[in-house]
């Protein structure tokens, strides 16, 4: 083969070549501004929690208000078909779902909500969180519902909260004992006395 055919030869290679890699960057670049596009599509989501927040469960009774959300676009519309899944502590204060399980996954109707029946406490005084997981149409966010696990004690049909009475009792001395109380009464619901 002659040199000026090899030079030729070598050029068609070369230039087959540029075209391929120019073909494969205006496929990452139409990639990358597809990947951008859905992002800038997707809806942003925010939680309300409706019920559960600040509860606080009497542990004799193994009962617990069951918690209960409501999921909103940026527009606040709510969102219907949004996968909701509450996560529970699996260790110390706490609570189970049916089954004793630590998880409960269930999608939003179309008000938006979501809710988590059956929820029962454990024997574990204490604060803990309900963890929520929120995904619809490729978005995802989370939240946490605070609850918490007290020993209660009914005098003449009224909810005492033990547990209270002995942390205040220790803090504050007699006097402390009934502020203490009213505080914690009127700051959470307590499930009711059976």
């Amino acid at each position: 083969m002659s040199k000026p055919s090899r030079v030729i030869r070598y050029l068609r290679i070369g230039i087959v070549a540029l075209a391929a890699v120019a073909g494969m960057q205006r496929l990452a670049v139409g990639a990358q501004e597809q990947q951008a596009e859905e992002k800038k599509s997707r809806p942003k989501l925010f939680i309300d929690i409706v019920q559960g927040q600040d509860v606080v469960n009497n542990v004799k009774q193994r009962v617990a208000r069951e918690p209960q959300v409501v999921v909103y676009d940026e527009n606040h519309n709510p969102v219907n078909g949004a996968t909701v899944t509450f996560l529970l502590p699996k260790s110390g204060p706490g609570a189970s779902f049916p089954g004793g399980q630590s998880s409960f996954t269930t999608t939003t109707g179309a008000d938006g909500q979501a809710s988590a029946p059956g929820l029962q406490a454990n024997n574990i005084p204490g604060s803990f969180k309900i963890n929520v997981v929120v995904s619809s149409q490729g978005s995802t966010t989370t939240g946490t519902i605070p609850m918490a696990n007290v020993l209660a004690a009914t005098i003449a049909g009224t909810s005492v909260l033990t547990t209270t009475l002995i942390v205040v009792a220790v803090a504050g001395g007699i006097a402390g004992v009934t502020a203490g109380v009213i505080l914690a009464t009127s700051g959470g619901q307590v499930s009711p006395s059976k």
